[in-house]
């Protein structure tokens, strides 16, 4: 695929799920044979269990390979604040880099949105609170017009018609800000999802064969698509250890073996 693409996703409230969502995402990734790093909090994960291989140094950051699934790396074992212009370097080793770091509304002068080469927002499907995600979208696409925007409704439940919901949404979006978003599916709100990030396990692993599986799956196929397509990129910039020759670090990645 060549270069890697940088997914940042974000959300309103906390606590939407954007960890068990990113979690299952990146493992419906590699389900196409597509490398993956998850950039996020193992706490917010579950504290997956993770496998024997050798940690790998990123500048300030700490890569924990796996055996299958995605990458690691967790925002515990970083420097936040040079993670975003390493993010760069690790699209070089990936095909993906899914950023998993609640931001909130702040978006202006955002460095998660700064390295990020495209948005995915989730928008909390049910009745009459998706009016958060509606602003923080207004200001993605207000302050970051050129990153491609893209929405992922989860939560959804009731006797709705989710497909109508989630356009009526998306109309609301245009109308209001006057830029399209690319939809992504809606995810159902289900005890398993809920089991899975309990479990710190990708729910699209325990349960392959749950509705909510099957779309993150065409979710993923959608993203594909989308990358092969070629979409505008935000330009990569050197975090300031690899500008600055006089830095004391290791450019690029180092395996470290770690001892408990």
């Amino acid at each position: 695929m060549g270069m890697g693409r940088i997914l940042l996703l974000a959300g309103l409230p906390a606590g939407l799920g954007a960890s068990t969502v990113a979690l299952a995402l990146a493992d419906a990734l590699c389900g196409l044979e597509r490398s993956v790093v998850l950039v996020a909090s193992l706490a917010g994960l579950g504290n997956p269990p993770l496998s024997p291989l050798p940690a790998q140094a990123l500048g300030s950051a700490w890569l924990l390979p796996q055996e299958s699934g995605p990458d690691f790396l967790p925002l515990e074992l970083c420097d936040e604040r040079e993670l975003p212009g390493l993010l760069p370097l690790l699209a070089r080793e990936a095909d993906f880099i899914l950023v998993d770091r609640f931001t909130g509304l702040h978006v202006k002068g955002n460095p998660w949105y700064r390295a990020a080469d495209e948005v995915v927002l989730l928008v909390d499907g049910r009745p009459g609170l998706d009016t958060r995600s509606l602003l923080l979208a207004g200001h993605v696409l207000r302050h970051w017009p050129g990153r491609p925007l893209h929405v992922l409704h989860t939560r959804m439940g009731g006797p709705f018609n989710w497909q109508t919901q989630a356009q009526r949404f998306l109309r609301r979006l245009e109308r209001h800000h006057g830029l399209p978003a690319r939809d992504l599916g809606c995810l159902p709100e289900a005890a398993e999802i809920q089991r899975s990030h309990e479990e710190g396990r990708p729910f699209t692993r325990m349960y392959p064969n749950h509705p909510g599986s099957r779309q993150l799956r065409q979710t993923a196929r959608q993203l594909l698509r989308l990358a092969d397509l070629g979409l505008p990129r935000s330009p990569v910039r050197e975090p300031d250890w690899q500008r600055d020759p006089n830095t004391p670090r290791e450019v690029g990645l180092q395996r470290v073996e770690v001892r408990p």
